[in-house]
């Protein structure tokens, strides 16, 4: 099963801690995926917002098109850190 799967419970018994596990071993070696997938969990079930941000950045200079939309949606809901929503 996938670490998507095992944070949402998919076809498998939900396992938070394995799934952040196995996403941070693909992030570290370079697996863009995982990074967004680590953004997702940080601001959808710890609601880190500035965790979420600094992952979606570092996928996004690696030209993921999801880093650079979340990190709109982010800006446009007033949630990226230090900046206010847009108008």
């Amino acid at each position: 099963m996938t670490p998507l799967g095992r944070l949402q419970g998919l076809g498998v018994k939900k396992d938070v801690q394995k799934a952040v596990t196995f996403l941070n071993r693909a992030r570290k070696q370079g697996y863009v995926p995982a990074t967004n997938a680590l953004a997702w969990y940080y601001e959808r079930l710890e609601r880190n917002y500035e965790r979420a941000v600094e992952l979606w950045e570092e996928a996004d200079l690696l030209e993921s098109p999801d880093a650079a939309m979340n990190l709109g949606v982010m800006h446009a809901q007033g949630l990226y850190p230090g900046k206010p929503a847009d108008k």
